[in-house]
């Protein structure tokens, strides 16, 4: 049997604020408030930086559809 030595001591380290590597946001004056805590995926779309301008980019619907949702017989 080989003799690996003591198991080393367990340490906790501090989590990322905002991980994600090269497109991390680390820059709180250009990108806001930077949470205490991890952010999900699934944010409201006012908090996400990424979504909170798409929403006034949707287009309005300008004319009504009045075609029959019905399908069509042939014959």
């Amino acid at each position: 049997m080989i003799d690996v030595g003591d198991m080393p001591t367990p340490q906790v380290e501090e989590p990322e604020r905002f991980p994600g590597g090269a497109d991390a946001l680390s820059n709180q004056a250009k990108y806001g408030e930077i949470p205490d805590g991890p952010m999900g995926v699934d944010l409201p779309p006012d908090k996400n930086p990424l979504t909170a301008l798409a929403d006034d980019r949707v287009p309005e619907v300008s004319e009504p559809d009045d075609k029959s949702q019905e399908p069509e017989t042939a014959g």
